[in-house]
C-alpha cells in the first residue's frame, strides 16, 4: 500500500498548492499576476484534470494485484510529468503570442496617435470605428468620435443637399459590384467647406478632403477606410490667386 499512500500524498499535496495559489492570488501574488484570464483558465484546468488523473490511477491501483502495482504508479508518474509539460508549453506560447498582439496593438495606437490625416473604419451603418487617429478628433473639433454615425455629424455641418448626395455615394461604394476607380470622381466630399460652432455665437470655417478606400475581410467588402485632410491653407492660397 506505499505507492498508494505516497499517491494519496501528492494529491493532497496537489490540492494545498492549488488552494495557496487561489489565496496568494487574491493577494496579488506577482507570478500568477503576469499571467492573463486565458493563462489562469489554462492553470485551474490543468490542475484540476491532474487531480482526477491521478486519483483516478490510485483508485485503479487498489483494485490491481501483484506486480500490476509498480506498472500503474508508473503511469501515474509518466501522466502527470507529460500533462505538466504539456500545460507549460501552452501557456508559454499563450503568453508569447499576447505579447505579439500587445506589441503589434501599441505601435497600431503610436501610428494612429502621429498620423496627420483623420484616419478611421466606416461600416455598413456609417457608424465610426473605434479605433481612429487623434487628429481626426482635432480636425471635427471633438472630444470623442468613435461609434457615431458619419452623417449625424456632418448634417450638422455642411448643406442638406450635399449630406445626401454623400450617403448616396456610399452607398454605391458599399455595392460590391461597383468598381471602386471608376466612381472616385464622383466623390462630393473631394472638397467639402465646413462650419463649425466655436461656442462664442461665430463660426470656424475649415476645408476638407474626404478620400474612402474600400476594405474586403475573407473576400466580402467590410468597411471603408476613410482618409480625412485639412487643406484649408490650400484651397484659400487658391482662393486668393484668381
Amino acid at each position: 500500500m506505499e505507492y498508494i499512500t505516497t499517491g494519496i500524498e501528492a494529491l493532497r499535496a496537489d490540492l494545498v498548492v492549488g488552494f495557496a495559489k487561489r489565496k496568494f492570488l487574491h493577494k496579488g501574488m506577482p507570478m500568477l499576476e503576469k499571467l492573463s484570464p486565458q493563462q489562469r483558465f489554462l492553470a485551474t484546468s490543468g490542475f484540476i484534470v491532474g487531480a482526477l488523473l491521478v486519483l483516478a490511477f490510485c483508485l485503479a491501483a487498489i483494485a490491481t494485484p501483484g506486480i500490476w502495482k509498480w506498472l500503474v504508479s508508473g503511469m501515474i508518474a509518466l501522466a502527470g510529468a507529460t500533462l505538466a509539460w504539456a500545460l507549460r508549453k501552452l501557456i508559454k506560447d499563450i503568453g508569447i503570442h499576447e505579447a505579439s498582439v500587445m506589441r503589434s496593438k501599441q505601435e497600431a495606437e503610436n501610428i494612429l496617435s502621429a498620423v496627420g490625416d483623420g484616419l478611421f473604419l466606416l461600416n455598413k451603418d456609417f457608424e465610426i470605428g473605434e479605433q481612429h487617429s487623434k487628429a481626426l478628433l482635432r480636425m471635427f473639433s471633438r472630444d470623442a468620435i468613435a461609434g457615431e454615425n458619419f452623417f449625424d455629424i456632418m448634417r450638422n455641418l455642411v448643406p442638406e443637399k450635399i449630406a445626401r448626395t454623400a450617403k448616396d455615394y456610399l452607398e454605391l461604394l458599399f455595392g460590391e459590384r461597383v468598381n471602386e476607380r471608376l466612381v472616385q470622381d464622383l466623390n462630393p466630399l473631394d472638397v467639402v467647406e465646413l462650419n463649425f460652432d466655436d461656442g462664442q455665437g461665430a463660426f470656424e470655417t475649415k476645408f476638407l478632403g474626404f478620400r474612402f478606400k474600400r476594405v474586403f475581410v475573407a473576400g466580402k467588402l467590410s468597411h471603408l477606410l476613410v482618409t480625412v485632410s485639412d487643406i484649408s491653407k490650400r484651397v484659400l492660397l487658391e482662393q486668393e490667386l484668381r
